[in-house]
């Protein structure tokens, strides 16, 4: 098993039914450094998801922030 820690709660961004939510979450996995977190979590344990650096996640803000101007606009 790999060992994690959550260095920083963010946000919960759904899910919040039961013992599944979806969050966004500052995580040290294993000896890496902390990193940005999107993932499934079902009664505490990590599910599927995605791991992003600081460069990454600046990246996906601005696309981000881009789709959703444009929907905005339509």
């Amino acid at each position: 098993m790999i060992h994690y820690e959550i260095t920083k709660k963010i946000a919960v961004l759904g899910g919040e039914t039961g013992a599944n939510t979806k969050e966004l979450n500052l995580v040290k996995w294993g000896i890496y450094e902390p990193a940005f977190d999107i993932r499934r979590w079902e009664r505490g344990a990590p599910r599927k998801g995605i791991t992003l650096n600081r460069e990454e996640a600046q990246l996906l803000l601005k696309y981000l922030k881009k789709e959703l101007e444009e929907e905005e606009n339509e």
